[in-house]
């Protein structure tokens, strides 16, 4: 057999495995590509549809809640100011306006009010569908932190001389107010008096600072 008919044979039996393996993975990638399509059909045949549908509906059209404080009211809008800026609020929409329980008109919210609303973007603008009103700062409370000397306490606040001795605060005492001994064993409230180096934490709503922990540094006179 001469070089050039060997050459020929060779072709031609590569040609042929590679033909019978190609059709192999043709076949099982359809047999694969079919079962998915089973696979597929029997979830969606068990899935709830309404809860799919409503699934849906949620990501398109997103729920959103913002908190601000009122700036300006018309009969068409308000102007609100938010830890994200500035929003006016469409009321083309006739959101339901609350205040306590009560539902009220939207000449009956104030400038300096605080508001609760809560709404959808559709179509990427914000639509109000609930707007609740408070008279009373919704604000986040800041955390604040005094150490100094008690220069006088009675049963309803507590005014601490700095360390800096630049200044003297007055905080709220209340029911809730855990007093510490200097391991931070709690106390009672009578354990503390004048001269007493403290550590105070409590909460500042823009008005009062009201304290969370009264903390001795020293040990108490009846450790």
């Amino acid at each position: 057999m001469n070089l050039k008919k060997l050459l020929i044979l060779s072709v031609l039996s590569f040609s042929v495995i590679f033909t019978q393996s190609f059709f192999v993975f043709a076949i099982e990638e359809t047999n694969e590509a079919t079962s998915s399509s089973e696979s597929l059909k029997d979830i969606m045949k068990n899935a709830d549809l309404g809860k799919v549908n409503g699934a849906i509906n949620n990501l398109l059209n997103k729920k959103v809640a913002m908190i601000g404080k009122v700036t300006r009211i018309t009969d068409e809008s308000i102007t609100i100011t938010s830890l994200s800026g500035i929003k006016i609020l469409n009321l083309s929409s006739n959101p339901k306006i609350l205040k306590g329980s009560e539902e009220i008109a939207v000449g009956k919210i104030e400038v300096e009010n605080w508001v609760t609303v809560l709404g959808k973007i559709e179509d990427d603008e914000f639509t109000p569908h609930f707007i609740y009103v408070s008279v009373a700062t919704l604000r986040p409370k800041t955390q604040e932190v005094v150490i100094g000397t008690i220069t006088t306490i009675s049963i309803s606040e507590v005014t601490i001389k700095t360390r800096s001795g630049d200044e003297e605060k007055t905080l709220k005492l209340s029911k809730t107010t855990d007093y510490q001994d200097s391991d931070g064993e709690k106390v009672s409230a009578l354990s503390f008096s004048k001269d007493i180096n403290v550590l105070v934490t409590g909460t500042n709503d823009e008005i009062n600072t009201t304290a969370l922990t009264l903390r001795s540094l020293a040990p108490l006179s009846n450790e």
